[in-house]
């Protein structure tokens, strides 16, 4: 695009640019995420350290990298702790007992290293 507001169309012919003020697309600017969001709705990871007290079973599978089908199946199995009711259909877990069992399940993996993987005195 030219100084005048015209650009070539590639076939030589010299055509008006119809927004001659907006930001081209080969532009490097970035949308910014709607100021009032609500973090926990929106698609753009929140840039505060506040984080909820309640997780719902994706936010609890993406934390654990595990489908919702695998929690699902692991809490029947009785090997992930139950969640909070709150209505019909909805269930929750209160952050602290998904950072509890993440420490639990350090621990084990700590202890099974320290006792399989340790250098053994020859």
């Amino acid at each position: 695009m030219n100084r005048n507001g015209y650009s070539k169309n590639g076939h030589g012919s010299a055509v008006a640019n119809p927004k001659p003020d907006a930001v081209p697309a080969t532009s490097s600017a970035v949308a910014d995420p709607k100021p009032d969001a609500d973090p926990a709705t929106s698609n753009v990871e929140p840039t505060s350290p506040i984080q909820p007290e309640f997780l719902t079973a994706p936010q609890v599978a993406k934390l654990l990298g595990i489908s919702r089908a695998t929690l699902y199946r692991e809490k029947s199995a009785g090997r992930f702790p139950p969640g909070v009711p709150i209505s019909a259909g909805r269930v929750v877990w209160p952050r602290e007992t998904i950072d509890a069992f993440l420490k639990d399940k350090r621990a084990e993996h700590d202890a099974w290293v320290a006792k399989n993987l340790a250098p053994r005195a020859r």
